[in-house]
């Protein structure tokens, strides 16, 4: 709906006398449409569900996104998705979803592999859906968090390194937390804390 131009659904019935015709404003639907697969391509996130009676499964188009995949370029099935795992992720998330049939509801970080090859960590969550006491479907959501998992392990790394140098150099750490009023020291600090004090008893002229 673009220039003022609205959207119209029309939907009838026919009566003995004249058809009763009824329209409906679709422009609202389509927009707030529009707007939720804008907001997911932005934050990365999709959402999946899938129907436990006929093992249907469906993806919202970022997730389809996700896996490199056109939406319904292929049969989706549950066992076709677990597939984009990684072989480790794979267990834990079959095990997960088991349990999510239970009223277990899980929200995982694993680690796929898109249709082109791609190696992305997701966060995944599913709960159950029940009718009658019975579960019925399985729905969560599927979010790409493959830069802040990029951060994380350069974040390690770097911690890494400055432990390897300090060590190196025969150097302590140690740090004073002002809120909580306490001094936080490593291992070659109060190594070095100790050695020193140990070296001025000996040098004191009292002994």
């Amino acid at each position: 709906a673009e220039d003022g131009i609205r959207d119209y659904k029309v939907t009838g019935v026919q009566t003995c006398a004249l058809p009763i015709l009824q329209g409906f404003d679709i422009t609202e639907s389509r927009r707030r449409d529009r707007m939720l697969a804008q907001t997911q391509q932005v934050a990365l996130v999709g959402g999946w569900e899938i129907d436990l009676q006929t093992g249907e499964l469906y993806w919202t188009e970022e997730t389809w996104r996700l896996h490199d995949l056109e939406p319904n370029s292929i049969v989706l099935t549950a066992e076709r998705a677990i597939a984009f795992y990684t072989a480790g992720s794979r267990e834990i998330l079959i095990e997960a979803f088991e349990k999510a049939k239970q009223g277990r509801p899980y929200g995982l970080e694993l680690e796929i592999v898109s249709a082109s090859g791609r190696h992305r960590w997701v966060y995944t969550t599913g709960a159950v859906s029940w009718e009658d006491g019975k579960p019925v479907r399985l729905y969560g959501s599927f979010q790409d968090i493959s830069e802040r998992r990029e951060v994380e392990h350069a974040l390690r790394e770097s911690e890494q390194r400055l432990q390897l140098a300090l060590s190196a150099s025969d150097l302590g750490f140690w740090e004073w937390d002002v809120g909580e009023d306490m001094a936080h020291q490593d291992e070659d600090w109060l190594r070095r804390a100790r050695s020193e004090e140990h070296t001025s008893e000996l040098q004191s002229p009292c002994n």
